[in-house]
Protein backbone atom coordinates (compact mmCIF):
# COMPACT_ATOMS: atom_id res chain seq x y z
CA UNK A 1 0.00 0.00 0.00
CA UNK A 2 1.38 3.57 -0.87
CA UNK A 3 2.35 6.07 2.15
CA UNK A 4 -0.83 8.18 2.57
CA UNK A 5 -0.11 11.38 4.89
CA UNK A 6 -4.18 10.65 5.62
CA UNK A 7 -3.73 7.27 6.32
CA UNK A 8 -5.23 6.36 10.42
CA UNK A 9 -3.59 3.64 11.33
CA UNK A 10 -0.29 5.65 11.65
CA UNK A 11 -1.40 7.12 14.02
CA UNK A 12 -3.79 4.89 16.02
CA UNK A 13 -3.16 1.83 17.67
CA UNK A 14 -4.63 -1.57 16.61
CA UNK A 15 -6.92 -2.11 19.51
CA UNK A 16 -6.54 -5.64 21.51
CA UNK A 17 -9.98 -7.75 21.05
CA UNK A 18 -10.39 -10.49 23.84
CA UNK A 19 -9.79 -13.81 22.31
CA UNK A 20 -8.48 -12.69 19.29
CA UNK A 21 -4.63 -13.27 17.82
CA UNK A 22 -2.11 -10.69 18.24
CA UNK A 23 -2.72 -8.66 15.02
CA UNK A 24 0.13 -6.02 16.27
CA UNK A 25 2.40 -7.16 13.14
CA UNK A 26 -0.10 -7.79 9.93
CA UNK A 27 0.13 -6.41 6.89
CA UNK A 28 -2.85 -3.91 5.56
CA UNK A 29 -5.28 -5.46 2.47
CA UNK A 30 -6.15 -2.44 0.05
CA UNK A 31 -9.90 -2.40 0.19
CA UNK A 32 -10.12 0.59 -2.10
CA UNK A 33 -9.01 2.24 -4.85
CA UNK A 34 -5.16 1.97 -5.03
CA UNK A 35 -3.17 5.57 -5.57
CA UNK A 36 -3.43 6.51 -9.80
CA UNK A 37 -0.30 7.46 -11.64
CA UNK A 38 -1.36 10.60 -13.62
CA UNK A 39 0.84 10.92 -17.04
CA UNK A 40 2.94 13.66 -17.90
CA UNK A 41 5.44 14.39 -20.68
CA UNK A 42 8.36 12.29 -19.93
CA UNK A 43 6.72 10.34 -16.81
CA UNK A 44 7.92 6.93 -16.93
CA UNK A 45 7.01 3.90 -14.83
CA UNK A 46 9.22 0.28 -14.45
CA UNK A 47 5.73 -2.00 -13.83
CA UNK A 48 3.41 -4.99 -13.87
CA UNK A 49 0.24 -5.00 -15.28
CA UNK A 50 -1.71 -7.66 -13.01
CA UNK A 51 -5.04 -6.70 -13.34
CA UNK A 52 -7.89 -5.00 -14.67
CA UNK A 53 -10.22 -3.28 -11.62
CA UNK A 54 -13.07 -2.78 -13.62
CA UNK A 55 -15.39 -2.56 -10.29
CA UNK A 56 -17.12 0.79 -11.33
CA UNK A 57 -17.88 0.59 -15.21
CA UNK A 58 -17.25 4.17 -15.28
CA UNK A 59 -13.91 3.73 -13.57
CA UNK A 60 -12.16 1.06 -15.21
CA UNK A 61 -8.90 0.68 -15.04
CA UNK A 62 -5.49 -1.11 -14.64
CA UNK A 63 -3.88 -2.47 -11.54
CA UNK A 64 -0.22 -2.67 -11.49
CA UNK A 65 2.71 -3.68 -9.13
CA UNK A 66 5.69 -1.12 -9.26
CA UNK A 67 9.35 -2.55 -10.07
CA UNK A 68 11.03 0.55 -9.08
CA UNK A 69 11.94 1.39 -5.66
CA UNK A 70 9.01 4.83 -5.48
CA UNK A 71 6.51 6.36 -7.82
CA UNK A 72 5.24 9.70 -7.18
CA UNK A 73 1.00 8.99 -7.57
CA UNK A 74 -2.65 10.38 -6.73
CA UNK A 75 -5.20 9.37 -4.95
CA UNK A 76 -8.90 10.43 -3.98
CA UNK A 77 -10.91 12.61 -6.53
CA UNK A 78 -8.84 14.05 -9.39
CA UNK A 79 -9.96 18.02 -8.77
CA UNK A 80 -8.92 17.14 -4.54
CA UNK A 81 -6.17 14.85 -5.05
CA UNK A 82 -3.52 13.50 -2.27
CA UNK A 83 -0.10 13.35 -3.31
CA UNK A 84 1.43 9.49 -2.32
CA UNK A 85 4.44 7.52 -2.59
CA UNK A 86 4.07 4.35 -3.53
CA UNK A 87 6.62 2.12 -3.27
CA UNK A 88 8.27 -1.34 -4.68
CA UNK A 89 6.15 -3.79 -4.58
CA UNK A 90 3.06 -2.36 -3.99
CA UNK A 91 0.00 -1.71 -6.08
CA UNK A 92 -0.76 1.52 -8.24
CA UNK A 93 -3.41 1.89 -10.77
CA UNK A 94 -3.16 3.38 -14.36
CA UNK A 95 -6.08 4.67 -16.48
CA UNK A 96 -7.53 3.00 -19.90
CA UNK A 97 -5.59 4.49 -22.55
CA UNK A 98 -6.38 3.51 -26.09
CA UNK A 99 -2.62 2.91 -26.60
CA UNK A 100 -2.03 1.00 -23.56
CA UNK A 101 -5.21 -1.18 -23.65
CA UNK A 102 -4.60 -4.01 -25.64
CA UNK A 103 -1.32 -4.44 -24.70
CA UNK A 104 -2.00 -5.26 -20.86
CA UNK A 105 -4.92 -7.48 -21.82
CA UNK A 106 -2.68 -9.78 -24.03
CA UNK A 107 -0.05 -9.64 -21.23
CA UNK A 108 -2.19 -10.77 -18.36
CA UNK A 109 -4.23 -12.82 -20.79
CA UNK A 110 -1.14 -14.81 -21.68
CA UNK A 111 -0.27 -15.06 -18.18
CA UNK A 112 3.19 -13.31 -18.89
CA UNK A 113 2.96 -10.34 -16.67
CA UNK A 114 6.33 -8.67 -17.89
CA UNK A 115 8.23 -5.52 -16.20
CA UNK A 116 6.67 -2.99 -18.69
CA UNK A 117 8.77 0.24 -18.82
CA UNK A 118 5.99 2.77 -19.75
CA UNK A 119 6.83 6.34 -20.58
CA UNK A 120 4.64 9.55 -21.17
CA UNK A 121 5.79 10.79 -24.54
CA UNK A 122 2.88 13.86 -24.99
CA UNK A 123 -0.44 14.63 -25.21
CA UNK A 124 -2.08 14.81 -28.36
CA UNK A 125 -5.12 16.03 -30.06
CA UNK A 126 -7.59 13.67 -31.62
CA UNK A 127 -10.15 14.43 -34.09
CA UNK A 128 -13.00 14.92 -31.60
CA UNK A 129 -12.92 19.16 -30.50
CA UNK A 130 -11.55 19.22 -27.00
CA UNK A 131 -10.38 15.48 -26.79
CA UNK A 132 -7.17 14.56 -26.12
CA UNK A 133 -5.29 11.02 -25.59
CA UNK A 134 -1.71 9.99 -24.83
CA UNK A 135 1.11 9.03 -26.83
CA UNK A 136 3.24 6.71 -24.84
CA UNK A 137 6.51 4.73 -25.46
CA UNK A 138 6.16 1.12 -23.86
CA UNK A 139 8.82 -1.41 -23.51
CA UNK A 140 9.32 -4.98 -22.68
CA UNK A 141 12.76 -6.85 -22.40
CA UNK A 142 13.58 -9.24 -25.32
CA UNK A 143 13.02 -12.33 -23.50
CA UNK A 144 9.09 -11.37 -23.09
CA UNK A 145 8.99 -9.84 -26.49
CA UNK A 146 10.13 -13.39 -27.47
CA UNK A 147 7.53 -15.02 -25.50
CA UNK A 148 5.09 -12.46 -26.30
CA UNK A 149 5.70 -13.20 -30.33
CA UNK A 150 4.96 -17.01 -29.72
CA UNK A 151 1.71 -16.40 -27.98
CA UNK A 152 0.92 -14.20 -30.91
CA UNK A 153 1.73 -16.63 -33.36
CA UNK A 154 -0.44 -19.14 -31.46
CA UNK A 155 -2.94 -17.35 -30.77
CA UNK A 156 -2.83 -16.21 -35.08
CA UNK A 157 -2.97 -20.52 -35.29
CA UNK A 158 -5.19 -21.21 -33.10
CA UNK A 159 -7.86 -18.23 -34.85
CA UNK A 160 -7.17 -19.62 -38.16
CA UNK A 161 -7.76 -23.15 -37.17
CA UNK A 162 -11.08 -21.78 -35.55
CA UNK A 163 -12.13 -20.28 -38.61
CA UNK A 164 -11.50 -22.70 -40.88
CA UNK A 165 -13.48 -24.90 -38.70
CA UNK A 166 -16.07 -22.98 -38.61
CA UNK A 167 -16.17 -22.75 -42.69
CA UNK A 168 -15.96 -26.21 -43.38
CA UNK A 169 -18.97 -26.79 -40.65
CA UNK A 170 -21.14 -24.18 -42.97
CA UNK A 171 -20.16 -26.00 -46.22
CA UNK A 172 -21.46 -29.13 -45.52
CA UNK A 173 -24.53 -27.88 -43.50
Amino acid sequence: MANDKKDPTKSTAIAAVAGAPDATNWEKEETGFAPYWKPEAKRVFFARPIGRDDRDPDFVRYQMKLEQDELACQSGPKDDATDVIVKKGDTFTVSVYVQLDDKFNEYMECGLFPIVRCEALREAKTSKPGQTCWIFDLRVSPDDKKKLASYRREKAQAMAAAASERKAIQETA
